[in-house]
């Protein structure tokens, strides 16, 4: 069993604030510095793009808002406010405290992936992301988790903090993943299920014009080949890494080989509309997945 670890954690964004003493002349910073932009009829704000993916905002009661993928962007972009208003001759708006951060928005990616019916039931109380992830909203902010492995992560007050929620989920997996009832964790699998047949069977009506012809008993065994791979991905507590469009594809290929159809993957990625190395990767995950069982097939 995979033992969860995080391969990467990346800051993509850092929201900050700050107040000045005083309110805050717009029309003012705005014909000292020709780089600020400032559109009262869509944004209260007066705005300025910095260097370095970062961006500050002038709101007329005195608020100051900073945008930045690193803790050093935002106070460096906060000096350069300083500047601006001074340059403005605005020098009563210089008096500005510290800064406090609103929010850290960042992305992971964890070693493997993993079954969405096992991240919901070891989040049972989590909302649905994106796809098949699962949303976990926490003391420190909110986290969701995919299968393929990547999480997102927003609301957090400081770097640490999201390291330290993430590291936290990251537990929660390992402690729970050996425990979770099979039946809950094959959940997505299975509801995978009928979109693989009907992906399989509408392929296999697109080819059919053009002289691939199988009998009842030939698609009956492609379609044993995918009740098995599907029983194999309910047992499985991992992701299967492939959509139902190239699992289909494989298995139009994998039938053309065991009954001598001469139907070429390149022939099968024209009819489906893929590359012929997505129908190639298709077969192989069928092929590696149902090595060892009755229904093994040729190397």
């Amino acid at each position: 069993m995979t033992n969860y670890e995080v391969k990467s954690f990346q800051v993509e964004n850092i929201v900050a604030g700050a107040k000045a003493r005083v309110p805050i002349n717009l029309m003012s910073i705005v014909k000292s510095n020709p780089w600020i932009k400032y559109q009262p009829e869509s944004f209260p704000a007066a705005g300025l793009y910095l260097s370095g993916r970062r961006r500050v905002q002038f709101f007329s009661n005195g608020r100051i808002s900073i945008y930045s993928p690193t803790e050093d962007g935002i106070k460096t972009s906060l000096d350069y406010a300083k500047t601006v208003l001074k340059d403005a001759g605005q020098v009563g708006a210089t008096a500005i405290g510290g800064y406090e951060i609103y929010n850290v928005v960042a992305t992971a990616a964890l070693n493997d992936g993993m079954e969405c019916g096992l991240l919901k039931a070891i989040f049972p109380d989590s909302k649905k992301a994106f796809g098949e992830g699962v949303r976990v909203k926490t003391e420190s902010g909110v986290v969701s988790i995919f299968p393929s492995g990547k999480v997102a992560m927003t609301g957090f007050k400081s770097i640490d903090e999201a390291r330290a929620t993430l590291n936290g989920i990251v537990g929660k997996i390992n402690s729970e993943i050996d425990n979770i009832d099979a039946d809950k964790a094959t959940f997505c699998a299975i509801e995978r299920g009928e979109p693989l047949i009907r992906k399989f069977y509408e392929y296999l009506e697109k080819i059919s014009p053009y002289g691939f012809k199988l009998s009842d008993s030939e698609r009956l065994e492609g379609r044993r080949h995918l009740d098995a791979l599907l029983k194999k991905m309910s047992t499985k507590k991992g992701n299967m890494g492939a959509t139902v469009e190239v699992l289909a594809a494989g298995e139009i290929y994998i039938l053309s080989v065991l009954f001598n159809k001469k139907l070429t993957q390149i022939e099968v990625a024209e009819f489906t509309g893929m590359t012929e190395g997505t129908v190639r990767s298709g077969y192989k995950k069928i092929r590696n997945e149902l090595k060892g069982s009755e229904f093994e097939l040729f190397s």
